[in-house]
Parts: structure tokens; C-alpha cells; sequence
């Protein structure tokens, strides 16, 4: 065997152990944050379950005080687990991955239309204002009176008109979506008429914000631990 075919074999052998080395690196460390996954899913929802048994009576009873200011009973009501994904990034680059999530206390009115919604509310919402409108949502500001509704608070209320779905999106609807997923605390969630306007109010309330670092299976990006699945609460009783 001459010098140069030695030569070309050892360096094969070394190419072959320096790619086995990283595949193997690669797999031991998404494999061991498959594991963490699952353990920090299984922590998260003990979380939840605890957050929610403690959260709802006071989110409950914050919401029914609203709901008996309106001078019509709701046409539905429930509570609900809404939670999501959001990121912390570093330019476009995602650095980490967090479930955001809150207890949601609804209460819905059937109207006929964005009026009956407003004669509804009173002055439960800021005179002189104009809702701040997205395709069929509607969203009113708050009159002061129920407290400041800082964007950022872990406690909100949310005064929306719903109108049918011809008149556009959806999107505000406090139905389960692919990024709004929620799940029943209180009651059952209801499929809302999309031929049919709502007044809606929903008292939100923080739940978790919980860092849930990143797999690499696509090697140089950050993938979301829990895919598209968040860790769920157990409702009380």
C-alpha cells in the first residue's frame, strides 16, 4: 500500500470519527432536552394546577361583579386556561422559547349590533373614545372607574364587540385557536354563531411565564421543547 493511499485512509477514518462524534453529541444533547422537556411539561402543569385552584375564585368573582353592572343577563359564560408560546429574541434570532399563559373569566352577550353592545356597557367605557377596531373586533377602552388596564398588568378586562364573521376576522373570539389555545376551567367553552354579534368581557389573569429554553434539532436554530403543545392546568374538583 503506497504512502499517499495510507494517508487518504487516515484521514476518511478521521472525517468518519469526527462526524459519529458530533452526531452523537448532536442526539445525546436533544435526546437529554427531550427528556427535560418532559419533566419541565409534567412541573409546568402541577404549576398550573395550583395557580388555577388559587386564581379562579378571585378571577371569578372579579369578572361576576362586571357582569352584574350589565342590565342583561349573559348569554354564556366560563372560565377558561388560555395559553401560548412567545421568545425571547436577539435580533431575528430566537434565544429561547416561554409559555405565557392565563385564567380567563367570560362573560358574552348576544347583540344585534356594535350600538346595542355600547348602549350595553354604559359607562362602564371611556366616553368620546372610539373602539379600536381590527376586521370584526371591536375593542373598547375601559372607563377608569374599573381601573387602570396597563397592557402589561397581570389582571385585566377586555371589553370587545364580536361582529359576525362577514364582516371579517375573528380573531379576538376567546374560543380555542391554533394560537390562542385554551381549555375549560369553569363550564363549557361554547362555539359563539358567527352570523351573530357579541358584546364579550373577559377578566385575565396571569397564570405562568415560564422559560422553557430550546431544542436543536435544526442545529443552528432554537426549536420550541413542547413543540406546539403547551403543559396544561388541572381544573379544581
Amino acid at each position: 500500500m503506497s504512502t499517499l493511499t495510507r494517508i487518504v485512509r487516515l484521514v476518511c477514518v478521521a472525517i468518519a470519527a469526527v462526524v459519529a462524534l458530533a452526531l452523537t453529541a448532536y442526539l445525546t444533547v436533544n435526546l437529554v432536552g427531550l427528556v427535560s422537556a418532559t419533566a419541565k411539561r409534567a412541573e409546568l402543569s402541577t404549576q398550573l394546577t395550583a395557580r388555577i385552584a388559587t386564581e379562579v375564585p378571585t378571577s371569578q368573582e372579579r369578572a361576576q361583579d362586571f357582569a352584574r353592572d350589565i342590565d342583561a343577563p349573559p348569554t354564556h359564560h366560563w372560565v377558561a386556561q388560555q395559553c401560548g408560546f412567545s421568545s425571547d429574541d436577539a435580533g431575528w434570532m430566537v434565544q429561547n422559547y416561554r409559555q405565557v399563559c392565563s385564567l380567563e373569566s367570560v362573560h358574552v352577550w348576544k347583540v344585534a349590533t356594535e350600538g346595542e353592545a355600547r348602549t350595553l356597557l354604559g359607562d362602564h367605557v371611556q366616553t368620546g373614545t372610539r373602539p379600536f377596531t381590527i376586521d370584526a373586533c371591536q375593542r373598547y377602552q375601559v372607563a377608569d372607574s374599573l381601573g387602570a388596564q396597563d397592557a402589561f398588568s397581570d389582571s385585566q378586562l377586555a371589553l370587545t364587540y364580536l361582529g359576525p364573521a362577514a364582516e371579517g376576522s375573528r380573531w379576538c373570539e376567546p374560543t380555542d385557536r391554533r394560537y390562542q389555545q385554551r381549555r375549560s376551567v369553569v363550564g363549557e367553552i361554547p362555539v359563539l354563531d358567527d352570523t351573530q354579534g357579541w358584546l364579550v368581557a373577559v377578566q385575565s389573569d396571569k397564570l405562568v411565564d415560564e422559560d422553557l429554553g430550546c431544542l436543536h434539532w435544526s442545529v443552528i436554530f432554537c426549536d420550541n421543547p413542547f413543540g406546539n403543545a403547551p403543559a396544561w392546568g388541572r381544573p379544581p374538583g
